[in-house]
């Protein structure tokens, strides 16, 4: 986290080896990780696209 309160983040994503879905991710975001996220799926280091983060009540979401 900054000092003006954003949260500075970046992952590398591996799957399972019957998986060619590894991508990284980063980007700046609130200290609630409200923002958006570039990702890279080509192994480029190259934004492809972007990913919309937003706040979720944890009670909301069922997982099987």
């Amino acid at each position: 986290m900054a000092s003006d309160g954003t949260v500075r983040l970046g992952a590398f994503i591996h799957s399972t080896a019957e998986s060619l879905n590894d991508f990284t991710i980063a980007g700046v975001t609130d200290a609630n990780f409200v923002g958006t996220l570039s990702f890279d799926n080509d192994g480029d280091f190259q934004p492809n696209g972007t990913l919309a983060t937003q706040v979720v009540d944890c009670a909301t979401i069922t997982i099987p």
